[in-house]
């Protein structure tokens, strides 16, 4: 199995300069975990529903720009690598799995027992691909 065949493809964006009011409102109208930053046609960050809530308790969101709270090292994968390669790569670096992937993953994997805590995060696809 390939990361293409279960990964968002349409991930949901918000360019870097963008305020954190404007994030909640795309968090509220798409129904979304996650946010992915951009500046200009890159991906810089990402910001989940947990960094809003952890991270804009005592700042002013309509000032606040979405890139002071991101998390900037995104770890990313080609989508014709192996299932395998991404479980490899998130466990290496402690990246959370979200459960629809889970669900979607083989059984050999999917019943490992390092799917044994809660998992958040996301496969999404390089720029300029698919």
């Amino acid at each position: 199995m390939f990361v293409e065949e279960i990964m968002t493809r349409n991930v949901a964006t918000i360019d870097s300069c963008e305020n954190v009011l404007e994030a909640y409102k795309k968090y509220r109208n798409l129904k979304i975990g996650s946010l992915i930053i951009t500046d200009k046609d890159n991906y810089i960050g990402i910001v989940t529903e947990r960094d809003l809530i952890e991270r804009t308790i005592n700042i002013d969101p309509k000032i606040t720009k979405i890139k002071d709270i991101m998390s900037s090292d995104v770890k990313t994968i080609r989508p014709l690598e192996k299932i395998e390669k991404a479980v490899e790569i998130m466990e290496k670096k402690v990246i959370q799995i979200p459960f629809e992937v889970i669900a979607e993953m083989p059984p050999h994997l999917k019943n490992s027992p390092r799917f044994a805590f809660p998992f958040q995060g996301f496969f999404k696809m390089q720029p300029g691909q698919g």
